[in-house]
C-alpha cells in the first residue's frame, strides 16, 4: 500500500502542473482510486464501499487544500512556501487532509477504529504537509505529494486486517 501511495504521489506530481480543475481532482482521486482499489483487491471492502472511500478521499483533500491557501492567503508575510508561514499552512493541510482520510476510514471500516492508528496517521500526515516549504526550491509537487502520499498509505496499512482466504 505504501508503493501505491508513492506511485499515486508521484503521478499526481506531473498532473498537477495542469489545469486548475485536474489538479484540484487529481491528488484525492488518484490517492483515492489506488488505497479503495487496494482495500478491493484484498477483499477488504466491498465495491461501495472502496468507492465511498475512494470519493470521501477526493474530499478529503480538496478540503485540505483549499483550507491551507485560504490560511495562507490570510496570513501576513511573503507569499512563498520556503518561510513559517508556508510550514504551518502545510503542516496545517496535511493535519486537516490525513484527519479526514481517517474519520473517512473510521466510518467505513472497523478495522481503522483505533486511536492509536488515528493518531499516527494524522500527526505523520501533519509532519509530511510540512514537506510543501521545499515547492519554493523545487519548483514540483513532487517533493510534497509523493512522500505525503507513501507515509499516509503505510500508516493506513498498519491498520489493515489480514486478507480474507479464498
Amino acid at each position: 500500500m505504501t508503493a501505491l501511495g508513492l506511485a499515486s504521489g508521484i503521478a499526481v506530481s506531473f498532473v498537477y502542473q495542469l489545469e486548475p480543475l485536474w489538479r484540484e481532482l487529481s491528488v484525492g482521486v488518484v490517492f483515492g482510486l489506488a488505497i479503495g482499489g487496494y482495500l478491493l483487491l484484498l477483499r477488504l471492502a466491498d465495491p461501495l464501499r472502496a468507492v465511498v472511500y475512494a470519493a470521501l478521499t477526493v474530499g478529503a483533500w480538496f478540503a485540505a487544500e483549499r483550507t491551507a491557501v485560504e490560511v495562507f492567503g490570510r496570513l501576513p508575510g511573503e507569499d512563498v512556501f520556503l518561510s513559517l508561514k508556508g510550514l504551518a499552512t502545510g503542516i496545517l493541510g496535511g493535519l486537516l487532509g490525513s484527519f479526514l482520510l481517517v474519520l473517512a476510514g473510521a466510518l467505513l471500516f472497523p478495522y481503522y477504529r483505533r486511536p492509536s492508528l488515528a493518531l499516527a496517521t494524522v500527526a505523520t500526515g501533519g509532519v509530511a504537509g510540512a514537506l510543501i516549504t521545499l515547492i519554493d526550491i523545487t519548483d514540483t509537487g513532487l517533493v510534497l505529494f509523493a512522500p505525503w502520499q507513501a507515509a499516509v498509505a503505510y500508516c493506513l496499512a498498519r491498520g489493515l486486517p489480514p486478507a480474507p482466504e479464498g
